[in-house]
């Protein structure tokens, strides 16, 4: 896929860097990508914003026809967000694994930003607790074996306020604190005298964020791939009433014996139990 034939000017040249943009930012079949060369990939970047509305676009349509068929706006969304990434392959991980070992630095500026997010969204849907514990590991990996030293003295602390007094946990706290003062009780803050020294960034950012062990490895395609099509059909299927016209189905033909209805009812996933009002 070589435009070079062509000015930068000529229709040729624009319709060559469309194909590259096509290629690269979607699933359309432009041709083969391993036959974009890297001018010719830095030169397309001047219609890659058309490439980006583009997708735009299937996203709007996809949202309009889903509210034209009278599906709800938070249906419609997931109709949309199913349909571009079945358009743009979603994360692009061919990508990734294609200069894994010699990430960019705006891979390791979005390997920041995207646990970041991640952790955000744990607060909002699972709460504090499960917040904190995720940023505890996070700090372990990049701190080493000097964070379980610094938390076993914070539980020491803990502990003692909690079974002894306030009084007790402020002496221990200006204990440790004078104790500082101790040549070979500063020498445990340093990290290298641990087995586990701390992982520097670029590695962490490469394991959680650009490597199939990470974010978007086989969690992130199992979670596109399977667990978001069902959630999707069963969003459709309340949303359009199919899944009453199922249960009502098995209440008539169960009914007529003895624990149908119950049995029935038993396997309204979400609706609870008992007979159909």
């Amino acid at each position: 896929m070589h435009s070079a034939n062509h000015p930068a000017n000529h229709p040729g040249a624009w319709w060559a860097d469309v194909k590259v943009a096509l290629a690269l930012l979607t699933r359309l079949p432009m041709g083969p990508r391993g036959d974009a060369e890297a001018p010719d990939i830095a030169r397309a970047g001047r219609v890659m914003p058309l490439a980006g509305a583009l997708i735009g676009l299937v996203g709007a349509a996809a949202f309009w026809l889903s509210g034209g068929l009278g599906l709800p706006p938070l249906v419609s969304g997931l109709v949309a967000v199913a349909a571009t990434i079945l358009f743009t392959g979603a994360f692009h991980e061919d990508g990734l694994a294609d200069r894994s070992g010699a990430e960019t630095t705006l891979d390791l500026w979005m390997a920041v930003v995207g646990p970041i997010v991640l952790m955000e969204m744990v607060r909002r849907v699972a709460g504090v607790p499960l917040f904190l514990v995720t940023i505890g590991f996070v700090v372990y990996t990049y701190w080493g074996d000097l964070v379980l030293v610094l938390l076993g003295v914070a539980l020491a602390i803990e502990l003692t306020r909690r079974f002894i007094g306030p009084r007790a946990a402020l002496g221990l706290a200006a204990a440790v604190l004078l104790s500082l003062l101790l040549p070979g009780v500063r020498a445990l803050l340093d990290y290298t005298a641990y087995p586990f020294q701390g992982a520097t960034h670029e590695r962490m950012a490469a394991y959680l964020w650009l490597t199939s062990e990470g974010t978007l490895g086989t969690i992130a395609a199992i979670m596109s791939e399977f667990i978001f099509i069902f959630i999707l059909f069963a969003a459709l299927l309340e949303a359009t009433g199919t899944g009453q016209i199922l249960i009502n189905l098995a209440f008539a033909l169960t009914g007529r014996f003895r624990g149908g209805p119950a049995q029935a009812a038993v396997r309204r996933f979400g609706r609870g139990s008992g007979p159909p009002r």
